[in-house]
This record gives structure tokens, C-alpha cells and sequence, in this order.
């Protein structure tokens, strides 16, 4: 299992890729490709930007369950994992940024930034670091069964008709597999904008667009005060995923 997970994200990168360019359905329309941006943008905002990062990841606001159910369950269809599986290798990402224990640093091993270092996944030091909020039974379950609500909910929407497989599934999920490819290597390799010298030696932050087009803009920020929802420090730049926490989060304490 440990083995397979490795290799998931990598197997729904390659065939929703395939599928979204080479087997679209006959008669589409611009509406329905704008439909599977504004899904795309959904799950990695809400899912996973300010659900599954900052909500489970990193304890850093408090918010109603709906929208935290409605966030895990947006970006459950994605392919990465449970909560659970997803803050565990972000977890050990940042306890081991860019070293040879990191899980997904693309500096020593260039796979890694999509399929990740299995073993991390079992690493008694990061299980004990990740939040409370990922060690409840609920939490063990959708970790168990993962990959079984996956197909589930893939197998659902053939039923439906390839159409809502395609637009639905293929399209939004391969954008956010390639997103997630590139906002996990970039920062890590680039200095493209400024400010670039970071505290933690090991990301960049992009504030002018790299947040509107690929969910984290504040890399760097983010390495350096993981605890933060809102990394906009100046002001400057796109947030989107804390823009949608303003919204709906509980008042600080």
C-alpha cells in the first residue's frame, strides 16, 4: 500500500493528462471547459490551499465543519490522498525542507516533487508532529479506504456518462496534478521574484500572480511562519485561499 501511494499521484497525473487531451467527447463547449477551471480552482482554493494546508496541515484557523467537510471532500476527488496521507508528506516536507529526507524536494531527487518518498508516510517523528485534527478515527478511516471512495466516485461518474467524467474528473484533476507538480518544484529551484533570500533557505515567494494561477503564491513566507492563514504579510499580492478563510473562518481567539 505504502508502495502504491508513491506512485498514485504520478498514475492520475499521466492518465487524466491523456484522457483531458487525447479522448475528449464529441460536441463540447467553452461553457463546460470553464466549468472544469472554476472545479479546478475550488479544489485547490478550498480543498486543498485552505482545507487540507492550512486547516489540517497546520491548525492555523478554526472554521465551520461544513466548510472544512465540503473543502476535504472537494479535494479527496483529486487523487492525493486523504487528509491524513497529504499532511503527512507535507508534514515531514517541512520538518526536512530540501534535504535528502524531504519527501518531495526536487533538489536532490527530481521525481520526488510528484510522487514522493513513501517512507515518509510511516516515519514515527513526523506522525508525531502532524496536527490532532489528523489523528481521529474519521481520519484513520478515510486514510484506510481512500483509494476505494476514489474509484467510487470515479466509477459513479462513468456511470453518469463520460461526458461528467471528463468534465468533472479528467480536465479539473489533470490541471491540478500539473499545478501541483510545478508550485512544488518551482519556488524550491527559481529566485523569480523578489524577495528571494528567505529565512529558511529553501523557497521563494512569487506575490504577483503565481498565487492567482497556482493556489500558493507566499512559499517562502509560508516555510518560515507555517503557522499563518493569511500569508500576505504586505498586503501585496494574491491570496485567494485566505481571502475564502476570511470569509468563513471563526474569530481568532
Amino acid at each position: 500500500m505504502v508502495k502504491f501511494t508513491e506512485w498514485r499521484c504520478t498514475m492520475v497525473l499521466v492518465v487524466t493528462t491523456v484522457f483531458a487531451v487525447f479522448l475528449q467527447p464529441e460536441n463540447t463547449s467553452i461553457w463546460q471547459y470553464l466549468g472544469s477551471v472554476v472545479l479546478y480552482y475550488a479544489i485547490t482554493m478550498w480543498g486543498m490551499s485552505a482545507v487540507y494546508h492550512r486547516w489540517y496541515s497546520h491548525g492555523s484557523y478554526d472554521a465551520p465543519s461544513w466548510f472544512v467537510n465540503i473543502g476535504t471532500a472537494l479535494f479527496m476527488t483529486a487523487g492525493a490522498g486523504a487528509p491524513r496521507s497529504w499532511a503527512t508528506i507535507h508534514t515531514g516536507h517541512h520538518m526536512y525542507a530540501d534535504t535528502e529526507k524531504d519527501p518531495h524536494s526536487p533538489r536532490h531527487k527530481t521525481f520526488r516533487t510528484f510522487t514522493h518518498s513513501p517512507k515518509i508516510l510511516i516515519n514515527k517523528e513526523v506522525i508525531l508532529h502532524l496536527n490532532d485534527r489528523l489523528k481521529t478515527n474519521n481520519q484513520k478511516l478515510l486514510t484506510k479506504y481512500y483509494n476505494i471512495i476514489l474509484a467510487s466516485w470515479v466509477g459513479f461518474l462513468y456511470l453518469l456518462g463520460y461526458e461528467f467524467l471528463y468534465f468533472l474528473f479528467l480536465v479539473p484533476i489533470s490541471l491540478v496534478c500539473i499545478s501541483s507538480l510545478i508550485s512544488n518544484s518551482v519556488p524550491h529551484l527559481v529566485k523569480w521574484s523578489k524577495p528571494h533570500v528567505n529565512q529558511s533557505g529553501c523557497a521563494n515567494n512569487m506575490p504577483k500572480w503565481w498565487g492567482l494561477l497556482l493556489a500558493e503564491g507566499f512559499h517562502n513566507t509560508h516555510h518560515t511562519k507555517p503557522w499563518l492563514w493569511e500569508q500576505r504579510e504586505d498586503g501585496k499580492g494574491f491570496d485567494i485561499a485566505a481571502t475564502l478563510i476570511r470569509w468563513f473562518k471563526y474569530p481568532d481567539k
